[in-house]
């Protein structure tokens, strides 16, 4: 998350306590349009706490998912974590709920695509 003392704005990717983070893109994928809006959508309708990165940066499976067969639909939802590739992660409970509450609620809409 890089949201620690020192840290420029700039680099700051993402914050803790501010719910679910919803990625338009990583180094290793563009995620779909439309789900990334129906999430943004669902939060707002359901004062889901949710973000998105301020950059790009970082990675995840998504990468080879995305491109498999003639193209997946993605998107990530992760949670916030400072010191993420480090023996010990830090993380608020609050984001954790955010991001299941928000994933429940896309589970619900996703036949509107």
């Amino acid at each position: 998350a890089a949201d620690i003392y020192g840290a420029a704005d700039e680099k700051r990717v993402c914050e803790l306590g501010k719910g679910a983070v919803v990625s338009f893109m990583d180094r290793s994928t563009l995620y779909d349009r439309e789900l990334f809006n129906l999430a943004f959508a669902a939060a707002k309708e359901k004062n889901i706490p949710c973000q998105t990165k301020s950059m790009v940066a970082g990675g995840n499976n998504s990468g080879a998912v995305h491109l498999s067969g003639n193209g997946v639909r993605t998107l990530a939802v992760s949670a916030p974590c400072r010191y993420l590739h480090s023996p010990s992660c830090v993380v608020k409970y609050s984001d954790i709920e955010a991001c299941e509450n928000l994933i429940m609620e896309m589970i619900s809409r996703i036949q509107s695509l």
